[in-house]
Formats: structure tokens, sequence, C-alpha cells
């Protein structure tokens, strides 16, 4: 899984209860999410389990969101 292979995965947060390591995690999943959305060549598909990444309301309409 890797930018050459043409995927990437990005882990969610587990819960973290140290509040530094939880915002240094935060920060590490929205770069990848950056990241993944701005080389994408041809298209970009989503998808999650349970509750979406909180940073994907920055790139996805409420109706895009309900419907994936």
């Amino acid at each position: 899984m890797s930018l050459l292979s043409g995927f990437v995965a990005i882990p969610r947060l587990q819960a973290i209860a140290d509040p530094r390591l939880r915002e240094d995690a935060l920060q590490r999943e929205r770069q990848l999410l950056y990241v993944s959305l701005t080389r994408a060549r041809d298209e970009v598909f989503v998808s999650w389990i349970g509750e979406p990444s909180q940073f994907l309301d920055d790139v996805m309409t409420p109706a895009q969101l309900a419907a994936a």
C-alpha cells in the first residue's frame, strides 16, 4: 500500500489517552489525508468503518458523507 502501487491506506486513530500523543496522531492523519488527496491522479476512493475521519468534512459535502 503505497503511492507507487496506486493505493494509500490511512489508519484511523485508536483511543489515545495522552493528549500530546493524540494531537500528534491527529496531525499525522491530517497530513496523510492531504498528501493522498493532492497526489491522486485520476480518482480518489474514500471508505471507512464506523465514524469517518473528522478531516473529511473539509473535502466532502454532507451529502457525499451520508451517501458513502
